[in-house]
């Protein structure tokens, strides 16, 4: 499972770095192109700020629906989600019982791990901050496959296969999720309409 840590980091800077790049979308221009479901859907020219790396930036306004994308071929690709999964997996952690609250601490099992931050006890919320996966691959455990199946079905979250192992379908293996995807499912968790309690939500 450690195998994975090197690029599942990697992949959360370059999510962190994407989400960066909005900063600067005032200065750049776009488009107007049919989107899906007959709205339109603002083409992004960004190309400079990805420095040819094949990537996609989604953003969307939640006040008038419109979306802006760069590389919408990309958008729509599934890929593994890495730690982006952190968010329905907390949420179905709460909501599961796995943890009562943002505060529970899962006592670290004393194998050394990449970065230092990750060696120590972690509660919810600091397992978050510090993209420390082995919190949340035991709790995925903890969670047990009846019920991560179930969730991940209600809230219909990419190709909903979680046959990749209870602590480590979506690292690098058999749960896929598309940027367009992500989108969506971070708009419904914003309104609060996921199939979760209004507390866990908030």
């Amino acid at each position: 499972m450690d195998k994975v840590k090197k690029g599942s980091m990697k992949k959360v800077s370059s999510f962190i770095g994407l989400c960066l790049l909005s900063i600067v979308l005032a200065f750049t221009t776009f488009s107007s192109t049919p989107g899906a479901e007959g709205k339109k859907t603002k083409e992004l020219h960004i190309e400079q700020l990805f420095d040819g790396r094949d990537g996609t930036m989604v953003l969307k306004n939640l006040k008038n629906d419109q979306m802006y994308v760069y590389n919408r071929e990309r958008s729509e690709e599934r890929f593994t989600p890495e730690s982006t999964f952190k968010v329905p997996n907390s949420l179905i952690g709460l909501e599961t019982g796995a943890v009562r609250d943002e505060y529970e601490v899962k006592r670290w099992d004393g194998v050394i791990r990449e970065f230092e931050s990750w060696n120590r006890d972690h509660s919810l919320a600091s397992a978050i901050r510090e993209s420390a996966i082995w919190f949340y691959q035991d709790m995925a455990r903890d969670i047990g496959v009846t019920n991560m199946e179930k969730f991940v079905n209600q809230i219909g979250y990419g190709n909903r296969d979680i046959s990749g192992g209870i602590d480590e379908f979506w690292l690098d293996s058999t749960l896929e999720i598309s940027a367009i995807e992500q989108v969506d499912f971070i708009e419904s968790f914003v309104e609060e309409d996921l199939p979760f309690t209004e507390k866990n939500q908030k």
